[in-house]
Order: C-alpha cells, then structure tokens, then sequence
C-alpha cells in the first residue's frame, strides 16, 4: 500500500483504471479478491485526495507569504486598532514611518509609541469609527524620534464580527506630508505675491513676506537690505516658535559689516544663493551667535533685480529638524527674486515721485517767479493802452498790443505747465457752479473773430435755439473752447471755416468744434490727446500740450472728449459736459454799476510795482486804495485806523506773515470777520482757495476780471446795506 505514496496523481488514476477493468475474478477466490481489489481502489482514491490536500496547503501558504509581503511592504501604513487604541496588528511601513520596532509596537496604545501633535483628534477618530461604524478620515501630525514632523492622513474602516459588533477598525497611515509642504508653500507664495503686490511701501511688504517664510519655509527668517546710503540693514527677523521672540532686537542689531566675510556679504557680492546643512558646529560662525546652536539647516538667497543684488533673505531650520532640498532652494529664490522686483519698483516709484515732487517745487516757484514780473507788465501795458487810446499815436499802439500779447502768451505758457503738472498729480480743481452756454459762445466768438478774420477763415458760431445751462468751472472751460477753436484755425488754411456748434443731449451738452483743415490720420487719432503729441508731417507744431489739458479738465467735469477725422475732409472735436439748472432768463451780466467815491479797497503784496499798479486800476475806478507790504501790516494799519474796507485784495505768498495767516487772523477776530476777502496770487494756489471757498484772481492779473470781481462785491456790499 505504501507504494502508492510515492506516485504521482496521474499515475493513481492509471492504476484505478485497470483496477476497475478486472472483472474475471472466480469465487470464493474471487470474493476475497473483489474485497482486496475494492480496497485498492479507496486506498487509491484517498492517497489521491491527500494529494489534493497538500497541494491547496502549499498553494496556501504561499498566499499567505505573498500576503505577508504585501502587507508588511505596501506603499502605505497599515494598523489594527481595538477601541482603546491598542495596536493589534502593524506593517513594516508604519513601523518605519513611526523609527519604532514592530514588537515595540503591537500591544501598545498608539499615544504611547509615537509622539502626537493632538492626541485627541486620533481618540475622536476611533470613537467615531466604533461607535457610528462608518469610514473615518484624519490628518494627523506626528514626530517621529529625532526627524522632523511629517503629516499622516488615516483612513480608518470598522471590523465587524459575525454578531454585528464592531470588535477593532483597520487603518491605513498615509505619509502627506509633500502633498500638504506643497500646498503650503503655494499658499505661501500666493500669500507673498499678494503682499508684495499690495503697496509700494516696501518696508511693510517684505517684513510681511519674512513673517509668512515662518513656518512654511524656515523656523527663523530675517531679511538684509541695502538702503539708500549703501549700508546693510536687517528689516525684519520672525520666528516659528513665539517663545524666541525676545531674541528680536539682538538678532536686528547683529548685522555684519560689508567688509567681513559673513555668508550674506558673500552672497550680496556674489549674487548667488548659498546653502549650508553641516549642522550647527559648521553654522556656528555664519550666523548671529543667539541662534547658532540650534541652527541645524541655512540657505542664505540674494534679492537680485536687474543686475544688482539689493538685499539677503536668510532662511534658517532650527527646532523642527527639517533640511533644506533643493526645492526649497528654488522656491526660496523665487521669493527672492520677487521681493527683489517689488522693492526695486518701490525705489523706482519713490524715486519718481520724488522728481515729480521736485518739478513741481521747481514749477510753483519758477511760475511765481516769473509770474510777478509778468503781472507787473501786463497790468502797466494794459494801463498804458487805456492811455493810449487818447493820446498815443498808431505806433505806441501797435508796440503796446505787441507787449500785451507777448505777455499773454508767456502767461499761457506757465499756465500750461502748471496745468500739466496738477493733471499728472491727479490734483487739478475745478470750481463747478451752473453756468450759461451762451455766455461761452458769445465770448468765444469775440476772442477768436478777430484772429480768424486776419487768417482769412471764416468763424462760425451757430446760435442756441433756447437757453442752455451746463455745471462746470467756466474758466475752465472757456479755456478748453479756447484750445479747440485756436487749434482749428491753426490748422485749416486760408478761405477755410471753422464752426462751433452746441446739442442739447438729454442731461448732456454736446459741443462740436469743426474745420475745414488737412485732417488726422485714422492711426494717429489714438494719440491725439497725449502729453507732447504732435502730428510729424505738420509744419504748424505747437507745444503739445493743449489737446492733454483739455482732456485733463473735461474729466474732472466728469465729461467726455473725442475726436472724428479723415484725411482730407477736416476735423470735428466733440465735448460732452453734463447739464446745470436753467435759471432765470435774464442775461447774467449787469451794466456797470455806478463808481462810489467812498469804495475802500486793502490791497496787501509784497511787490510794490504790484500793489501800485492795481491801485492806479481800482482808483481809476473810483476806489480808495490802501497798499500794505504783508499780512502783519495790514493788520496793524486795519486795528490802528479804525478803516473797515470793503475789500481785502490779498496776496499769499509774503514775507513776515504771509497772506494764510493773515486770513486767519482775520477770521479770527469779530471786528474784521466780515471784510471779504479775494486772494490775489499764482495759480497752484488756486485749489486750496477753491477748497476754502474764498474768490481767487490768477497773478498776472487781467484788468477786466478784476475789475468784475470789484465790482461784485461793491454791488453785493450795496444790497447788504
């Protein structure tokens, strides 16, 4: 029977096939052997099924073994957990997660062989996976013995017996701890970017971005930058753990000198980052001696912009026991060069801003400057010509309009460069009040006929069928009509016509400037409206700066400025200007009212020829005038004579009390409070006044609008009384 043993399967089935097959067999004989032959073939049958057996418990096993191989070497951790948190069951790849042996883990409460940043979100876990018997997901941070932090997400399912009862939960331990540094440091430069990008003031913007570095990038961080005077400044230091914090201020005083062998003089001059990860005895003389010892991992990045290194980000790894690799090398450097470009547009900015700041110093006083000279001559030709029209001969006269225009033009020119200046600074003011579209058309026609006329042009203003009122700043935009008529007739040639039309547009006034002349290129008109634009094939060139003005002005009337052109076929230059309140119809200007003898009139410059001049005006006029040097004296002579004009003509800029103070003094005091009071000064005064609403006449002063502010107040002085 034994021999059966040793045979393979194959062979037993042959052998129970002849077995089977023997049928001639004789009795008695022949019962015993039927008995023996049955015998055989069992025998056969079991030997057969033992085979069966010992393979399935071979092919078992080395399920079981490629079972054990999967279990204990899978990608991820794998635990068995009871309700307490016991570890029953554990993979070699939670075990090398953890840096623990696996018999020094089953057994064990999962708190007690691994250190947990918040052990009651693991007990929360497993509670909820027992007690509500559903999967249950966690983020957890854990230490593992002498490494730095890693982040463990668990997925825990729960095991149930046979009797529906929950008897342990099977977890997988998923190291995320890339996945969630990923999501960290794109936060962190998203973050970084949006604070770089918030301000120009680059002290607040790169201290932010030293503080977001902690803990993302670094446990300590601080920043290096050289200032205006080429001297290394440290301008922030931040830590990740709050209990260093004191370390602050002897951290910022420790700045190394620019002729030392510091890493982050070494980096500045070299302009390339440097990294350094030998522990802290190798760290020890690179960095300030409070943080040395613990330092265990240092890249030191330059902030590079346009060729020139402008500061050292210092990144330190300390407490957390991480190491810098070389992606954090590169995205160190990303923020370096970040921060570079937004600290060297700070400094571009500030250095713009402080030209800027500079030219219009330069401006204001270059305008008083010149304007004073400037007022003096207007005012002595415009006197000299109410003369003249007496007794001079054709040739004084003709000198005396050349003087006048002369002085016009310079005057139109300082205007404009403080025009520009102030629509550059975004500080242009406009004085709206409802003003009749008539009068603007009416005076238009008046100044521009004459010029039209000599060019052989014909000037055409088309009549308003109704009155019309827009809310604007008159001058203002007397001055953009004045641009655009003066152009048009600049531009379109003799036997040309240039015409000034006004639609009424619901709660808009359209006007509608249009010549005749050569006409715009359709890819030039984009630029019509730049600073210094002018058209290259024109030999008619100005300065450039009328057409920027008058769009400067037309938006802060909250309008609108176009242009339509052909080549050709003219030019048409649209305004649109929102609508005022119609007032009464009557035409707003009033005869002039009758001179009173006893009109008294404070006029306060330090300019005498100033101060003569417009006495010698306002006593033609029949006004007692008073001239005072500066504000101190005018106030002085106002307590000592009792005399309470009618009218205070005040300069501002003055020497021993300017005209300001003056004017609070004035205001100051119950016994001059009421005398009105008109500032008298050049134009970059204009918006302060305007903000103050106090009456404002522009140096060099024209005749007729003085004298219309005169008599004003003579007639609002008269209906008061």
């Amino acid at each position: 029977m034994g021999a059966y043993r040793e045979v393979s399967r194959t062979q037993l089935e042959h052998a129970l096939e002849a077995l089977e097959s023997n049928t001639g067999l004789k009795e008695p004989v022949a019962e015993v052997q039927r008995l023996l032959h049955e015998l055989q073939v069992h025998q056969i049958e079991l030997e057969a099924q033992n085979k069966d057996l010992k393979e399935a418990q071979q092919q078992l096993e080395e399920s079981r073994s490629r079972y054990a191989d999967l279990f204990d070497f899978a990608p991820v951790g794998y635990c068995t957990f009871d309700r307490h948190g016991l570890v029953l069951e554990i993979n070699i790849t939670a075990t090398a997660m953890f840096r623990i042996a696996r018999a020094n883990a089953v057994g064990k409460g999962f708190t007690q062989i691994v250190a947990l940043s918040d052990p009651s979100a693991f007990r929360a876990h497993l509670n909820t996976c027992f007690t509500e018997e559903v999967r249950v997901t966690t983020e957890i941070t854990i230490t593992p013995k002498e490494q730095a932090p890693i982040v463990i997400q668990m997925v825990s399912s729960p095991v149930i017996n046979t009797n529906g009862v929950v008897v342990a939960c099977r977890t997988t331990l998923t190291n995320i701890s890339a996945l969630k540094s990923s999501e960290n440091i794109l936060r962190f430069l998203a973050d970084a970017s949006e604070a770089l990008s918030s301000s120009l003031e680059y002290s607040h913007t790169l201290a932010t971005v030293v503080r977001l570095a902690v803990p993302v990038l670094a446990d300590i961080c601080f920043l290096d930058i050289l200032d205006e005077d080429n001297q290394l400044r440290r301008l922030e230091v931040a830590f990740a753990d709050e209990g260093k914090r004191f370390l602050v201020d002897a951290i910022k005083r420790a700045v190394p000198e620019l002729d030392s062998k510091a890493p982050e003089i070494q980096v500045l001059r070299s302009g390339k980052a440097r990294a350094v990860s030998d522990g802290p005895r190798s760290l020890h003389d690179s960095l300030p001696p409070q943080i040395a010892g613990i330092a265990r991992s240092v890249l030191f990045v330059p902030l590079t912009a346009r060729e020139r290194t402008l500061g050292v980000l210092t990144l330190i790894m300390a407490e957390s026991a991480r190491s810098y690799s070389p992606r954090e090398l590169a995205v160190a450097q990303d923020v370096g060069r970040r921060a570079a470009m937004a600290l060297d547009n700070a400094r571009l900015y500030d250095t713009a801003r402080q030209a800027i700041r500079g030219r219009e110093d330069i401006l204001a006083i270059v305008s008083h400057d010149l304007k004073e000279p400037l007022n003096g001559i207007t005012l002595a030709s415009s006197t000299l010509e109410s003369w003249s029209k007496v007794s001079a001969d054709a040739q004084t006269n003709r000198l005396l309009q050349i003087v006048l225009r002369s002085a016009h033009r310079m005057d139109r020119l300082i205007n404009e460069l403080l025009d520009c200046s102030s629509i550059q600074s975004g500080h242009l003011s406009v004085r709206k009040r409802d003003c009749s579209v008539q009068e603007l058309l009416s005076d238009a026609q008046e100044m521009f006929t004459q010029l039209a006329d000599e060019d052989g042009i014909t000037l055409h203003v088309e009549p308003l069928p109704a009155p019309m009122m827009i809310s604007c700043d008159r001058e203002r935009i007397y001055q953009v009509l004045s641009n655009l008529i003066g152009n048009g007739i600049k531009f379109t040639e003799s036997g040309g016509r240039v015409e000034l039309r006004v639609e009424d547009r619901g709660d808009e006034v359209l006007f509608k400037v249009s010549d005749t002349g050569p006409g715009i290129p359709k890819d030039r008109l984009p630029r019509l409206f730049e600073q210094f634009w002018q058209a290259e094939d024109s030999s008619k060139k100005g300065r450039g700066l009328g057409l920027f003005i008058a769009k400067g002005i037309v938006v802060a009337h909250d309008g609108k400025i176009w242009a339509e052109s052909r080549l050709g076929d003219g030019t048409t230059l649209f305004v649109s200007l929102p609508k005022g309140t119609l007032e009464s119809s009557q035409e707003r200007r009033s005869t002039r009212p009758r001179a009173q003898l006893d009109d008294a009139i404070m006029v306060v410059d330090d300019d005498p020829e100033i101060r003569d001049l417009l006495a010698g005006i306002l006593e033609q006029e029949g006004s007692i005038v008073t001239q005072m040097p500066n504000g101190r004296a005018a106030l002085e002579y106002l307590r000592d004579s009792g005399l309470r004009p009618r009218l205070i003509l005040l300069d501002l800029r003055m020497p021993i009390m300017d005209g300001w103070q003056c004017m609070s003094e004035l205001r100051n005091d119950a016994e001059f409070a009421a005398i009105p009071v008109v500032v008298v000064s050049s134009a970059e005064f204009a918006p302060q006044a305007a903000s103050l609403g106090i009456d404002f006449l522009e140096k060099p002063v024209r005749i007729d609008r003085l004298l219309e502010t005169v008599r004003r107040y003579r007639v609002r002085s008269s209906s008061v009384s």
